[in-house]
């Protein structure tokens, strides 16, 4: 399998411009928040940041209500803002999904476009090489 680049990364990211209504941004981020890819508003290292923070939070905030403590109780999330809508999604070897949209009404259409971009970055991610 091809080694993943961040213009591999990012090639996958900006198709979710054409399927995402009122596309923002999106990033790909390590579980501590260093960038691997990102395009839109989603530029430098806030973005990233964010989505680590989300994930890391998520998780610990609804572990208390999941049944066994060593399986993650969250996968991915919706997260509705005001006038924003974020799709959260882990992904292998400990990385995260943050995609964003201006629009609050087509929340399917936004988790079907990153439930797509999530299983194509995985195969890179969880590929050999890949650390764990």
């Amino acid at each position: 399998m091809d080694s993943i680049t961040e213009s591999t990364l990012a090639d996958v990211l900006e198709q979710l411009a054409s399927a995402c209504p009122e596309f923002a941004g999106a990033v790909v981020a390590t579980r501590d928040g260093l960038v691997l890819a990102s395009v839109g508003n989603y530029q430098g290292d806030a973005p990233a940041a964010c989505a680590a923070s989300l994930s890391v939070h998520l998780q610990d905030d609804l572990q208390a209500l999941g049944t066994d403590s060593h399986t993650p109780v969250l996968a991915e999330a919706l997260i509705f803002g005001d006038h924003m809508l974020w799709y959260l999604r882990h992904l292998a070897a400990g990385h995260v999904l943050l995609v964003g949209s201006r629009q609050t009404i087509h929340a399917g259409a936004l988790r079907l476009a990153g439930q797509t971009a999530s299983l194509r970055l995985n195969r890179w991610l969880a590929g050999p090489g890949s650390p764990d």
